[in-house]
């Protein structure tokens, strides 16, 4: 969990920023306020969450696979 937090964060700040600079870009002057805001929103809480859940998700799966591999052992 504390891997996925710490990935989530540094993964969601930096593709976060990607994301808002390329969508920024396409800002141009004609544009509804709308429009503006939503093409300036940083996406990296989302990033954050989706991969914290995305951990979550991994580790279920691999807790079930070894204790499985425990029950067929003994």
């Amino acid at each position: 969990m504390t891997i996925g937090i710490t990935t989530g964060i540094f993964a969601g700040n930096y593709l976060g920023g990607l994301i808002k600079g390329y969508n920024e870009s396409k800002i141009v002057e004609g544009m509804r306020a709308e429009e503006i805001y939503r093409l300036r929103h940083h996406p990296g809480f989302e990033i954050w969450i989706g991969i914290i859940l995305l951990f979550i998700v991994i580790g279920i799966i691999v807790q079930i696979t070894v204790t499985k591999k425990r029950a067929n052992i003994s």
